[in-house]
């Protein structure tokens, strides 16, 4: 959690959903609900998992691309 919180900016904007953490940075200008969308969750602000279930099954595919890891909280940040 600590290195995710890292990456909320537009240059480096790395999203939770569930226990996933997928990096949009390279889509983040190209999602169709505007760059904030990305931005106001970017750096773990918020888990994904509940906006997920409102995308398609196309988007919803199209983000596994972007999985990097699985959140490990460390214990500086619970």
């Amino acid at each position: 959690m600590c290195q995710l919180k890292r990456h909320n900016q537009a240059d480096s904007a790395w999203i939770l959903v569930g226990d996933t953490i997928y990096d949009a940075t390279s889509f983040i200008n190209s999602h169709p609900g505007g760059k904030m969308a990305i931005l106001r969750k970017a750096g773990g602000a918020a888990d994904c998992a509940e906006d997920m279930e409102f995308h398609s099954k196309r988007a919803q595919k199209e983000l596994k691309k972007y999985k990097i890891g699985t959140l490990i909280r460390c214990p500086r940040c619970i």
